[in-house]
């Protein structure tokens, strides 16, 4: 296991439990469920740039452009005052937008993911001063590993969740997913964890 050291909060959060294992998660979700993000925020911050670039400079530079207004082309001068301000917040906002979706996705890969403390009957996260304690019970079997040479993550689902609006077809329903990555020991993590699972199902169906 890592050498980590367990701070007080957490100490009196496990209590006299034998702690099964002590982790802290590499990232709060793995790469490939941030990395969407990041690639469209760069495309519209891309895409925004370019069309400033053939809009807005040459406007500057005295020239006149040809901008959609309702059901025929508005010219837009550098003298024409109204037009200019409208169009310089619109394209304002879209690069605003494109920072901020960038911003989310790349702080989301580089934010260091929790810390986990898993004892015989409990799953125990701590991350940004809060803890929360997760029986076995309330996980599921359906634990997904992705692993690569050096390191994997672990997702774990949970029996509670929410339902989920589609855009087409029914509402969805979701479970609630927990990840653990940039794990050395990926897979003696997760047996360890479906282990519990079982273990805790079992009992309490008894």
């Amino acid at each position: 296991m890592e050498n980590l050291i367990m701070n007080t909060a957490l100490q009196n959060s496990v209590g006299s439990e034998s702690v099964e294992f002590f982790v802290q998660s590499k990232r709060v979700q793995p790469i490939k469920k941030t990395l969407p993000a990041v690639i469209f925020g760069f495309i519209w911050l891309i895409f925004t740039t370019f069309f400033i670039l053939i809009t807005v400079i040459p406007v500057i530079n005295g020239q006149e452009i040809d901008l959609p207004s309702r059901n025929y082309a508005h010219a837009v001068t550098s003298g024409d005052t109204g037009a200019l301000v409208i169009f310089l917040i619109l394209l304002f906002l879209f690069l605003v937008m494109g920072v901020l979706m960038l911003g989310v996705g790349i702080k989301t890969i580089i934010a260091k993911g929790g810390y986990f403390v898993a004892t015989k009957t409990r799953l125990i996260e701590q991350r940004n001063g809060t803890i929360r304690s997760m029986d076995w019970k309330q996980f599921t079997k359906d634990i997904t590993t992705k692993n690569n040479s050096n390191e994997g993550d672990i997702t774990l689902k949970l029996r509670t969740g929410k339902m989920v609006n589609k855009k087409f077809g029914p509402p969805e329903y979701v479970a609630e997913v927990i990840y653990i990555c940039g794990l050395p020991n990926v897979a003696e993590i997760a047996q360890k964890c479906l282990e519990r699972i079982e273990e805790n199902t079992e009992t309490s169906t008894t």
